[in-house]
């Protein structure tokens, strides 16, 4: 029976008989017609397998359990593959030739052995791989780093690498394991049915191929299986979903098939007979498909053509079939298959009746396909069908690359929306970007009364005068509440004037609603410049350019970097106070009053003032506002600008001679001394000179100097506390209670200093004495001995970690414990 097919223009099969004899069949004059060109006895025993390797010129032929080598093109016996090296090659049972990244390898079955050959150039050949199997294997193909193996009890899948075995399936009944290599898939027969898996012996399609009986023999011919049977050769796609066979081929006496290395031909054996079976071109197939209208069994044939033209011959099978199933009524798989096409999408559209726009000319149809008149049933089943497709493309983005055709098929959509009574999905388009075009989509929305859609198509094509007028003409709760909600939404500095001509009545209407426009949270250049709505406000809402300004300077999004408007705040701060009826401008403000602790709205503002200078000193200019400010009134504000700028000296001497505040002074030097003691160690000094070196009209205060002196003796110099006294009238009874205060500072900060010195000491001391009794410790480690924590032995010269009990364990496993068990490990 035929065994294998060998070369390009030849092949060879045995006798048949009981002797090793090999036949050889070649073109010649006809290349249609192979003839017996010459004969070869390998062996008195009868011929078990024949494997051709044409990139080495060379023919395996197992007969007896031993492997010839053959020439390929003269029958020529080269020698024998008995052994390699320690390895015995005898006796072999089955070979396999495979093909991987350039390489050739020869799998071999000898016994429970498979051994993978690798050839290494010439007649030599290298075992790279060897595994022990569990039984008799009757069938075998290797892939790049697997086997599989097929036994009458079933597949499984062998790791070259890990030497694992993986069972795929059983056999079933008919216990014969056929395996055919298509390629990228392996297809393992069981019982009657074809399953295809792939290198990891997962099942790559959802339907299986079934025969209609059980195959002798599977061998894969790009791009069909094809089956030896009792009646002949049985001829499948390995799609399953095709029930019939592809073509049947009656050879009533063929007995084995053989695939040529090169073209699509295949040879099927006879008692004395060899059959060639030409495959027919895939573009011829195809054609014959559509003829047909077979048209999904083309789409899967057309991915076997050559990869530049495939994609573009399945687009167009997909263009064809949509017509089809167009004419039939099944509108939805029709556009669907659409979407799949290359067919234009304005045609596609165009075969739904009057859902094209008045202003684009009829194109010609997609296909040659007589399509009935549509009823209004199936016009609109129709239209709904159309609906999907155009949202697909523009999912997809299929439409971006011309703006006319991008325009056509938005407005066509948005058509098709509003005769559906889709008004919320056709809103839906017009908010987000679209390219509907102008004049038609505003009168689509005009005959349907859809006034928000006019809104949204004005909106989206910056046309916002024109949307507020539609606005505006609407009743609204609370009052013009939908008109400020679109120019904060929408309008950018772009429309700067617009917002302002919309905005000069509203402000004055509603100035709290109307404020909301500029104190949306828009960001960077979109937004309206803050000096344009200040000098804008000033005109028409002065009363309400600090509440915006508030507003601007507390939003982060849109915070200003500069101190500009800081400073104005502060001064219409400073202006609502300075012009509230209750200020008097003519004289100092009584002390109770300097304070800001006014009652009523001038309190409230000043307190507001106060907060501000307080919070924001680093936003404002204080030298800028100090010269704005009265010289002789609002002096806690001034202060707060006086130490703004680093003027301490004049601070404290508003909050003790101007104010009368003491208590407050000294809250002032604490803060600035809590802030930076380094900075700020002379603060103290500083409020004892206000005390004891007052301006000119001011009598020096000595009590409330000595007073300082005493509580804060800790936060100054004492030596230059006592320069700062006056030596008049300064008697030793007075100074007591500053000497005792300075001796009870000087000898605790001396206490202080021993206590942390012995404690530093004896820490010092118990780390040594720890260290010293860890140093005395010996462990004996012996080979072998098991890590107390992962039980895995101890290797020689390795570091090793020794807990309390003097277990030992690795440097890694310690980290692993509770911190009570590896406190003391070391």
């Amino acid at each position: 029976m035929l065994r294998s097919l060998v070369g390009s223009e030849m092949c060879i099969r045995d006798s048949g008989d009981t002797d090793g004899v090999l036949h050889q069949y070649s073109t010649h004059a006809d290349p249609h017609t192979y003839t017996l060109s010459r004969e070869c006895s390998v062996s008195s025993k009868r011929v078990a397998q024949i494997e051709c390797v044409p990139e080495l010129k060379k023919l395996l032929v197992v007969c007896a359990g031993v492997i010839h080598l053959l020439a390929l093109d003269s029958l020529q016996i080269m020698g024998q593959l008995t052994r390699l090296g320690d390895t015995t090659l005898a006796p072999a049972s089955l070979i396999r030739v495979a093909r991987h990244s350039g390489r050739v390898s020869v799998c071999v079955i000898v016994e429970k052995m498979v051994l993978v050959l690798e050839c290494g150039g010439g007649d030599t050949f290298s075992v790279v791989h060897q595994l022990s199997i569990p039984e008799r294997i009757c069938s075998m193909v290797q892939l790049p780093y697997s086997l599989c193996l097929g036994s009458k009890r079933g597949y499984s899948m062998a790791n070259l690498h890990s030497r694992q075995f993986d069972m795929l399936f059983e056999t079933g009944s008919s216990k014969t394991p056929l395996i055919a290599d298509a390629d990228e898939e392996l297809v393992l027969l069981r019982d009657c049915v074809g399953i295809c898996v792939n290198s990891e012996g997962k099942p790559t399609r959802k339907t299986a191929i079934q025969w209609a009986s059980m195959p002798r023999q599977m061998i894969f011919d790009t791009p069909h299986l094809l089956g030896l049977m009792e009646s002949g050769v049985e001829v499948r796609s390995l799609d399953g979903r095709d029930s019939a066979p592809v073509q049947s081929i009656a050879l009533r006496h063929a007995c084995a098939l053989a695939r040529h290395p090169e073209r699509s031909l295949v040879f099927a054996a006879a008692e004395h007979e060899v059959y060639g079976l030409v495959g027919v071109p895939v573009t011829e197939q195809v054609g014959q498909l559509l003829q047909l209208n077979h048209f999904d069994r083309a789409i899967r044939l057309s991915a076997y053509l050559d990869p530049k033209v495939a994609s573009q011959e399945q687009r167009r099978i997909y263009g064809l079939y949509a017509c089809d199933l167009f004419a039939k009524g099944d509108f939805k798989a029709a556009f669907r298959h659409f979407g799949l096409s290359d067919a234009n999408p304005i045609s596609v559209v165009a075969m739904v009746p009057d859902l094209l726009p008045p202003y684009v000319p009829q194109p010609p149809p997609p296909c040659n396909v007589l399509m009935p008149a549509l009823v209004k049933s199936l016009h609109m089943q129709a239209m709904e069908c159309a609906v999907g497709f155009l949202e697909g493309l523009r999912a997809e983005q299929l439409a971006g690359n011309s703006a006319e055709v991008a325009s056509v098929l938005d407005t066509v959509l948005l058509k098709a929306l509003l005769t559906l009574g889709r008004e919320q999905q056709a809103l839906e388009l017009l908010g987000g970007k679209n390219h509907c075009h102008l004049e038609e989509s505003a009168r689509l929305l005009d005959k349907h009364g859809l006034e928000q859609g006019l809104v949204s198509l004005y909106t989206s094509n910056q046309m916002h005068a024109r949307a507020i007028q539609i606005l505006q003409a609407q009743p609204q709760q609370p009052p013009h509440s939908k008109v400020v909600g679109y120019l904060r939404k929408h309008c950018t500095a772009a429309d700067t004037q617009l917002v302002f001509e919309v905005m000069t009545d509203i402000i004055k209407l509603e100035p709290e609603t109307g404020l909301k426009v500029f104190t949306s949270a828009r960001a960077g250049p979109d937004r309206i410049p803050t000096g344009q709505v200040l000098d804008w406000l000033k005109q028409h809402a002065p009363e309400l350019r600090v509440q915006y300004l508030e507003s601007v300077i507390r939003n982060e999004d849109i915070k200003e970097s500069g101190a500009e408007y800081h400073n104005e705040l502060a001064l219409l701060y400073l202006a609502s106070v300075t012009g509230h009826k209750d200020y008097d401008k003519t004289k100092d403000l009584p002390t109770r009053l300097a304070v800001a602790k006014e009652a009523g709205s001038i309190g409230r503002r000043r307190k507001k003032l106060i907060l501000f200078l307080e919070h924001q000193p680093r936003c404002y200019q204080p030298d800028v506002l100090l010269d704005m400010f009265p010289a002789n009134q609002l002096y806690q504000e001034r202060a707060i600008l006086l130490r703004a700028i680093g003027n301490h000296r004049e601070a404290l001497n508003i909050y003790v001679h101007r104010l009368n505040d003491d208590k407050l002074a000294e809250r002032y030097c604490l803060c600035l001394y809590n802030l930076d003691s380094v900075k700020h160690a002379d603060i103290y000094l500083e409020l004892l000179r206000v005390y004891l070196q007052p301006p000119e009209d001011i009598s020096p205060d000595l009590k409330a100097g000595l007073a300082l002196m005493t509580a804060h003796i800790s936060q100054m110099d004492p030596i230059e506390a006592l320069a700062l006294l006056p030596d008049k009238q300064l008697t030793v009874a007075k100074l007591e209670p500053f000497l005792s205060s300075a001796l009870r500072s000087s000898v605790e900060k001396r206490r202080n200093i021993q206590v942390q010195r012995h404690l530093m000491y004896a820490e010092v001391l118990g780390l040594d004495g720890r260290l010293t009794r860890l140093q005395e410790q010996s462990v004996m480690v012996a080979p072998g001995m098991p890590c107390a924590v992962c039980t895995q032995p101890m290797v020689s010269g390795q570091a090793v970690a020794v807990g309390p009990n003097k277990s030992v364990m690795h440097p890694a496993c310690h980290t692993t414990q509770p911190p009570a068990a590896a406190e003391d490990v070391h």
